[in-house]
């Protein structure tokens, strides 16, 4: 049992007392604060005191309280290590939140790109102002793993895929921690984190708005930037930032497009695409005003202090539109949702750089001129029609010529059997009287 106690002037400095090991009068200072607070501190000293007794290990609950008076009370942590309450080499083998998230991300900060880390940096924000970095790993269950997302979903904010990518990162480090045996468990196995296809954020961007905002472009630069990424369906900024001169075939007609985001994927660093008119016009305008010594096509893109969406969005305003949703994805989009009209699938998906499964859950979208299309009588269409209502005119005419036919043709039959004129004979009439007696 433990008791509150005051000593000296001070009217808030209180401490507690207790009886550790057998018959030894213990106090330690839970310091200046309210009775309110110095009760919990006490409560939590009778629970160490409970485990030391029974040779339980603390529980999660009180492990993660030790590892919080560690930073916040040193001076309280280390009186009730010397009192043998706290072993520190336990202290230090429990795993937090915080100690979780620096060790994976030391571990695999070097193999990752720049925008994976900002998007892990925001996982990690949420984490840690979630569950607190002194929270032991172990403790955290399937129910807080739902309070979490809940949490994204309603303080946060967050449209659907960007909480399902947030929990995909929540999976990505538990399963770090279970392959490195920091833990037994992943509660977030079961929460959803597969990034849906959002249609109603899929926008075709029409030719003649790209066309009105290359009349407004300030300089070739950024008309090569719209044209590669609307008739090019380049990623924008990723793919142009590493696009060189070098890499425009003019003999073949080809460019070839680097691929930071799939460049892990075997067979997926690089693809070579067609050097559309669109585009050839532009970058041949481009080069021919290049400086001496520039490599890059588009330096800006290469440049992290470039905002280029504020940018673009100021130039789709000047040329008189609005902008719209996923400004560079849906050009790509727009590109592909074309070229699936004129080439192969598996030919379009190897020019924007995706897969089949992609594209349809992603890109690929139903546009005004699909359903235009429909209500356009097709030639076979016509063909056809010409054909029924020319037979259906020799029919009437030959109708006119015919004699009219006889309601039923009388069939002669012999003893033996039916005689067969056709598939499906009416079967003969019994005669009066055979069924009877």
């Amino acid at each position: 049992m433990t008791e509150l106690f005051k000593r000296g002037k001070d009217k808030n400095r209180w401490f507690v007392r207790f009886t550790w090991p057998v018959r030894k009068r213990r106090s330690v200072a839970a310091g200046t604060t309210s009775e309110a607070r110095a009760a919990v501190i006490a409560d939590r000293v009778d629970q160490l005191l409970s485990a030391k007794k029974t040779g339980k290990a603390p529980g999660s609950d009180l492990a993660e309280w030790i590892l919080k008076i560690k930073s916040d009370n040193p001076r309280l942590h280390g009186s009730l290590v010397g009192f043998g309450l706290i072993d520190d080499d336990e202290t230090a083998a429990v795993v937090t939140v915080g100690g979780l998230l620096e060790r994976f991300l030391a571990d695999r900060r070097a193999g990752w790109k720049p925008s994976t880390l900002v998007n892990l940096g925001h996982t990690e924000r949420n984490l840690r102002e979630f569950f607190g970095p002194a929270k032991p790993i172990d403790s955290i269950t399937a129910g807080d793993a739902v309070n979490f997302e809940s949490n994204l979903r309603t303080k946060e904010d967050l449209a659907s895929n960007t909480i399902r990518k947030r929990i995909s990162n929540c999976k990505l480090i538990w399963t770090y921690a279970i392959d490195h045996e920091l833990t037994a468990q992943n509660p977030f196995r079961k929460l959803a984190s597969s990034v849906r296809g959002n249609r109603d954020r899929l926008y075709f961007v029409p030719i003649k708005t790209i066309n009105d905002i290359l009349e407004v472009c300030p300089d070739i630069q950024w008309k090569a930037i719209v044209a590669l990424c609307r008739w090019g369906g380049l990623r924008c900024p990723s793919e142009l930032a590493g696009l060189t001169w070098n890499d425009v075939d003019w003999a073949r007609g080809r460019l070839l497009v680097r691929s930071p985001k799939t460049e892990h994927h075997e067979g997926k660093a690089s693809r070579w695409i067609p050097l559309w008119p669109e585009i050839r016009t532009i970058l041949a305008d481009a080069r021919e005003i290049a400086p001496d010594g520039q490599l890059l096509v588009c330096p800006r893109c290469s440049d992290p202090r470039v905002n280029l969406r504020t940018t673009f969005e100021k130039l789709i305003d000047r040329a008189g539109h609005k902008p719209w949703p996923k400004l560079f994805q849906n050009m790509r989009s727009s590109r592909q949702t074309e070229l699936s009209h004129q080439h192969p699938a598996h030919v379009v998906c190897a020019w924007i750089g995706n897969s089949m499964q992609v594209a349809q859950e992603h890109y690929l979208q139903v546009t005004d001129a699909d359903f235009e299309a429909a209500l356009k009588p097709s030639a076979t269409h016509v063909a056809n029609n010409g054909i029924s209502n020319a037979q259906q005119s020799d029919a009437d005419g030959d109708d006119e010529t015919k004699k009219p036919a006889t309601r039923r043709k009388k069939v002669q039959r012999d003893a033996g059997g039916w005689a067969l004129l056709d598939s499906n004979q009416w079967p003969p009439r019994c005669e009066h009287g055979a069924l009877t007696n």
